[in-house]
């Protein structure tokens, strides 16, 4: 099976196999890269960034910034949720807090832009 990031389903047999009672070695890498692959293409992905979470929590550590993880509000949802698994609960709700202000600015900007539609229309 070939596998690429538009390919949910490769995705996930790679992570579900990384999970197994004896991985081959280089899968967790493998799989973290496929999914990194995926998040660039659809950061909304939730259900990948469970998956690259359960990674990260299994090896203890952060992703690695040559991942390329997309700039996006999940992503700091993911770091928060990384912080909380790896028991750094102070750092978790710092995170949290910065998901709260972009959640914020994300609610105003679309408060504004339908009271700008709405203006138009009338």
């Amino acid at each position: 099976m070939h596998c690429s990031a538009s390919n949910q389903t490769c995705v996930h047999v790679v992570h579900v196999d990384t999970l197994s009672p004896q991985p081959r070695r280089d899968e967790p890498e493998r799989a973290k890269g496929l999914l990194a692959a995926s998040l660039r293409a659809f950061p909304c992905n939730w259900a990948a960034w469970s998956a690259l979470l359960l990674l990260c929590g299994a090896s203890g550590a952060e992703p690695p910034l040559s991942l390329g993880l997309p700039a996006h509000w999940t992503a700091h949802c993911f770091s928060a949720s990384l912080c909380l698994e790896l028991q750094r609960n102070a750092e978790a709700l710092s995170r949290l807090q910065v998901v709260n202000q972009v959640c914020y600015v994300l609610c105003v900007c679309t408060l504004l832009l339908t009271c700008v539609c709405c203006a138009c229309m009338y």
